[in-house]
């Protein structure tokens, strides 16, 4: 037993992940002869069923906690997404006005014609519907009026 052991004497020195994968190897080869005898013959097999049973509550609980930090990292994304949107959208309403207040300051409608040549391109690749082509044609007519 001391081979089997020695293998795993540095368990506690690695991560969260390692560390399980180690102890479930060391559970596996523990329940594996000729070790099981000498277990059961050593009388660790109690010993052995709490380990055994204390990983299975690890994991539950580290399942549980990837679940709901999964979760909150969605709901992280989409509060960026929608305030990088609003940020997106107050910028182009700002270079349009621009452009239309400053018609000789040319810099300022071909930035515009960029940003929605720009915009196209991403509504087509995501695909999006008749709703958003119907607006992005109602926005293009303000800019350009």
């Amino acid at each position: 037993m001391k081979p089997v052991f020695a293998k795993y004497k540095d368990i506690t020195k690695h991560s969260n992940d390692v560390e399980t994968a180690e102890i479930k190897s060391l559970l596996k080869t523990l329940s594996e002869e000729p070790y099981q005898t000498a277990v059961t013959s050593l009388g660790l097999t109690p010993m052995l069923l709490a380990v055994t049973s204390a990983q299975e509550d690890y994991d539950k609980v580290e399942s549980q906690a990837r679940a709901h930090k999964s979760a909150k990292e969605v709901g992280k994304t989409r509060q960026v997404r929608t305030e990088l949107t609003s940020i997106y959208d107050l910028f182009m309403r700002y270079t349009a006005a621009s452009a239309e207040a400053y018609p000789e300051k040319e810099h300022l409608t071909k930035l515009l014609k960029d940003l929605n040549t720009i915009r196209d391109s991403k509504r087509r690749l995501t695909g999006s519907g008749k709703k958003d082509k119907k607006a992005k044609s109602e926005e293009t007519t303000q800019v350009a009026g």
